[in-house]
């Protein structure tokens, strides 16, 4: 009884540590690709279920998000912060974020457009003149 014992428990031994390696490698693979899309590999459950901002920006055929509205703007610095640092916008017409004659009040409420910080930011964007 007691070698068939030593037997099942190696046996289960076996099956947990090779469900337990290829769960591992499964992780890394998930990682690899994740990070050949560009993607951070793991993250908040708020990141993962983000909705781009980019995607509700109009993309123009040389690959410039187009930027005509205040919300544009912001949709476009927030893409550029979370998603990628390395895109290419381009601004249509000129838009006001902020009218300038409430400046006074900015420190006790902030101003309406205020776009994120987009660290090493290293894409384009056209200011168009």
């Amino acid at each position: 009884m007691k070698i068939g014992r030593k037997r099942i428990s190696g046996f289960l031994s076996a099956v947990l540590s090779s469900i337990l390696f290829m769960s591992g490698v499964i992780f890394l693979i998930w990682i690899l690709v994740w990070r050949l899309m560009g993607l951070p590999p793991l993250g908040r459950a708020s990141d993962f279920l983000h909705i781009s901002a980019l995607e509700e920006l109009t993309l123009s055929g040389d690959g410039f998000y187009e930027i005509d509205s205040p919300e544009d703007f912001e949709r476009f610095w927030e893409g550029a912060a979370r998603e990628d640092c390395a895109i290419k916008g381009r601004l249509l017409c000129d838009i006001y974020l902020n009218d300038s004659a409430d400046m006074d009040q900015w420190s006790v409420q902030a101003p309406c457009y205020v776009s994120g910080k987009a660290e090493n930011f290293y894409g384009v964007f056209d200011g168009g003149g």
